[in-house]
C-alpha cells in the first residue's frame, strides 16, 4: 500500500541527484522505492527510462519511456523516447519522433532537441531549431557553437565562421570554437587570427592544447613551417599529459584480435538487404574523399562513420558472456567472446541498424577508420561485404594525424613515438587480414588516388562492383553533409599540397621516423613506404 506521506518529488530529485553523481546503484534503488510508492508519478517511469538507458538496455528504456508517456504528455519524456529509439538504431522513428516534437522554446530542452536532430541525421532540422534558440537567446555562446557546427556539416562554411567569430566573443574561454574556426578555411596573410590567438594563449594561466592546434594551423597555411610544429608539439604535450594512455594496451588487443581470427573456410550466410561497403584504415589518410567519391555514385550511399558495427559486436558478446554466466572485464575477454558470436545474426542485426538512406540503397558506405580491427568479424557476419583500405605513406599518415586535434579520440595521437608504435600495430594488423582474406581488401593509396585518380576510382569502383560513372570525379559538388574533420576539405576538388607536406617537418618528425625505420616500414632515408 502507498504510504500517504510519501513525497514522490522529492524522492525524484534525490533520484536525480544520485544519477548526476554516477551512483548508479543509489539511482536504482531510489527509483524502485518511487515507483513502487507513486505508481501513476510520470517522472518517475522517466527516471527508470534515463537510469535504462545509461546501463545501455535500450529496450527496457524505450518501454519505461512509454509506459511514462502514458501517464501524461511531457516534452522530457518525447526526447527521452528519441534518445531510446536513437541507441537502438532506429533512425527513422527517432527522426520522425525528435521532427513530432516540433520547435521547442526552452534552452535545455530546445538544445537536446538540436543535439539528437543532429545525432539523427537531422541537419537542416537541427540547425532550425538552433536558429530559433538563438532569436530567443543571442547571448548564448553555446549555441552560436552549436549551430556552427551544424552548419560545417551541411558545408555552409561562411555562416560557421559567422556563428564561430561571435561565440568566441560572448565565451574567449571555449578553446573548440578557436580550434574550429581556424579548420574552416585555409587562412591567409590578408585575412587570420594568429596575432589574436597568440594574444589569447599568452593570457591563459591553463593549458590550452586546443588553441595551440588552431595555431599551428594558421601557421602552416601561412607558410610558417617552424612556428607551426612549435605550436603543434607544445599543444600535443600538453594534451598529452591530461590523458592515461598506455599503447602497449592497444598493440596487445591488436595481436589478441590476429590471434583470434585466422582464415575462415566455413561457408557464411550472406544476410539480406543492400551490400555494405567498408572503408577503413587509420584517420586522415583519404577515408572521406574515397566515401565521398562513392557517395557520388547513383548506385551508392555514404552513410558516414557509424558506430553500430563495433557496437553491436559488443553488446551481443557481452549478452552471450552473460548468459554462459560470465563477466567480461577486460577488452582482450571481449575479443576472445566476439569470435564464439553467431555471425549470421551479427550482420543481420547490422544491417537493421542503418539509417534509412543506407537501407534503401543497393550499395552503402561505412567509412568507420577503426573498422579495420574488425575485417575478421565483418567478414563473416556480412560475406557480402566490400572492404577498401585507404592508405597513406606512413610519415604522412602519422604527422597528419598529429597535427590534428581530436580531443578525446585517437589518445596515441599525441606522441610521436607511440604514433610510430600504433602505426606498426595496424599495418601488421593490416597484413594479417590481406593474408587471411586474400582477394576480399581493396587497397586503395591517397598518393595514386591524388595523382591518377581516373584510374584509380575506376579499380575502386570495380572491387566494389559499381559501373563506372563519371559523376564521381564531381564528387566536391556533392551536397550531403559530412560530420568528419574532413568536413570543410571535401568540399573543395582534388589537389596535391597535403601530399608531401610533412617533407616541411621531417627533421622535427624524427621520433616517428626513427619508430617506422626501426620497425622496418620505412625505405632508405624515409623517401617512401616498404
Amino acid at each position: 500500500m502507498a504510504n500517504p506521506d510519501f513525497n514522490p518529488a522529492g524522492v525524484a530529485h534525490l533520484v536525480r541527484t544520485a544519477l548526476e553523481k554516477g551512483d548508479l546503484a543509489g539511482a536504482v534503488d531510489l527509483c524502485r522505492t518511487l515507483n513502487q510508492q507513486a505508481p501513476e508519478y510520470a517522472p518517475g517511469w522517466l527516471l527508470a527510462s534515463e537510469i535504462a538507458l545509461a546501463l545501455g538496455n535500450g529496450d527496457n528504456a524505450l518501454a519505461l519511456a512509454q509506459r511514462a508517456a502514458r501517464l501524461g504528455p511531457d516534452t522530457r519524456i518525447g526526447l527521452q523516447m528519441v534518445r531510446c529509439l536513437r541507441q537502438l538504431s532506429r533512425y527513422q522513428e527517432g527522426r520522425e519522433a525528435a521532427l513530432a516534437i516540433g520547435t521547442l522554446d526552452q534552452r535545455g530542452p530546445g538544445s537536446d532537441r538540436a543535439w539528437l536532430l543532429t545525432e539523427l541525421g537531422c541537419y537542416e532540422a537541427a540547425a532550425g531549431q538552433y536558429r530559433h534558440l538563438l532569436s530567443l537567446y543571442p547571448e548564448d555562446a553555446g549555441l552560436h557553437y552549436s549551430l556552427a557546427t551544424v552548419l560545417r556539416y551541411l558545408g555552409e562554411l561562411d555562416g560557421a565562421e559567422q556563428a564561430l567569430d561571435t561565440a568566441i566573443a560572448l565565451d574567449p574561454e571555449d578553446d573548440d570554437a578557436w580550434y574550429l574556426r581556424s579548420s574552416l578555411r585555409r587562412q591567409s596573410e590578408a585575412r587570420h587570427h594568429i596575432d589574436t590567438l597568440q594574444l589569447t594563449i599568452a593570457k591563459r594561466d591553463r593549458p590550452c592544447p586546443a588553441l595551440h592546434y588552431a595555431l599551428a594551423k594558421e601557421w602552416e597555411d601561412l607558410g610558417c613551417h617552424d612556428a607551426a610544429f612549435e605550436s603543434l608539439a607544445t599543444g600535443a604535450a600538453q594534451r598529452r599529459a591530461q590523458i592515461p594512455y598506455q599503447v602497449e594496451q592497444d598493440l596487445e588487443i591488436m595481436a589478441a584480435i590476429a590471434e583470434q581470427f585466422g582464415p575462415d573456410t566455413q561457408p557464411r550466410p550472406t544476410p539480406s538487404g543492400p551490400v555494405p561497403i567498408f572503408v577503413l584504415g587509420l584517420p586522415r589518410t583519404g577515408s572521406t574523399l574515397v566515401e565521398r567519391i562513392l557517395d557520388a555514385h547513383p548506385g551508392c550511399h555514404g552513410a558516414g562513420e557509424l558506430n553500430d558495427f563495433a557496437q553491436l559486436m559488443s553488446r551481443q558478446a557481452r549478452q552471450q558472456a552473460r548468459q554462459q554466466g560470465r563477466a567480461l572485464r577486460s577488452t582482450k575477454a571481449l575479443v576472445a567472446q566476439s569470435a564464439q558470436l553467431d555471425f549470421a545474426a551479427l550482420g543481420q542485426a547490422y544491417l537493421a541498424s542503418l539509417p534509412p538512406e543506407a537501407a534503401a540503397a543497393p550499395m552503402f558506405v561505412d567509412k568507420m577508420p577503426l573498422n579495420f580491427l574488425y575485417v575478421g568479424l565483418i567478414l563473416r557476419a556480412l560475406p557480402q561485404a566490400r572492404i577498401v583500405h585507404v592508405r597513406r605513406h606512413p610519415v604522412a599518415t602519422g604527422y597528419a594525424i598529429y597535427k590534428q586535434w581530436f580531443d578525446r579520440a585517437y589518445p596515441f595521437s599525441y606522441d610521436l613515438t607511440e604514433l610510430g608504435r600504433y602505426y606498426q600495430g595496424y599495418h601488421e594488423l593490416m597484413a594479417h587480414w590481406a593474408r587471411c582474406h586474400p582477394g576480399r581488401i581493396h587497397h586503395l593509396d591517397y598518393e595514386a588516388l591524388v595523382d591518377e585518380p581516373q584510374e584509380t576510382v575506376r579499380a575502386l569502383l570495380g572491387h566494389c562492383g559499381l559501373p563506372w560513372d563519371e559523376q564521381v570525379l564531381a564528387f566536391n559538388r556533392n551536397p550531403s553533409a559530412s560530420t568528419t574533420a574532413s568536413a570543410a576539405q571535401v568540399r573543395q576538388p582534388l589537389y596535391r599540397d597535403a601530399r608531401d607536406l610533412w617533407r616541411h617537418y621531417e627533421g622535427q618528425l624524427a621520433p616517428l621516423i626513427q619508430t617506422l625505420e626501426k620497425a622496418g616500414l620505412l625505405g632508405q632515408g624515409a623517401t617512401k613506404p616498404v
